[in-house]
């Protein structure tokens, strides 16, 4: 799996988070088992830098899981605010539509009247 050196709040490109095809899966376990056979005649030294580089492996693949859980957090904070903020304007052009249809309808009620006294007042 390709590196994932990703800041907090990037994107990362969908090939990073697939889960590879059964024909790699297969070859990385007997990559394995072939490693674990070489190692079964390893002497102590040998076997403490195999540690130490799993170890090390271990530890990047760790910074890159919390690498990844912190902009997973960025983007879903940075959404709601975005919905947040959608939803916010839609209410406020929402009550811009009610005040103008409250205005019509106050405008064609006294025009009406209006229109009625004169009508009536005439006779």
């Amino acid at each position: 799996m390709p590196s994932l050196n990703v800041g907090i709040g990037s994107y990362l490109p969908r090939a990073h988070y697939q889960i590879p095809p059964a024909i790699d899966e297969e070859k990385e376990r007997k990559i394995r088992e072939m490693k674990e056979k070489e190692e079964m005649h390893l002497n102590a030294d040998q076997l403490r830098d195999v540690l130490r580089q799993e170890r090390m492996r271990s530890g990047k693949l760790l910074h890159d899981l919390n690498l990844l859980r912190k902009s997973f957090i960025s983007q879903q904070n940075d959404s709601e605010a975005e919905e947040e903020r959608l939803v916010n304007g839609m209410m406020k052009r929402l009550d811009c539509v009610k005040k103008e249809k409250e205005q019509m309808i106050i405008g064609f009620g006294f025009g009406r009247e209006e229109a009625m006294i004169s009508k009536f007042g005439k006779h």
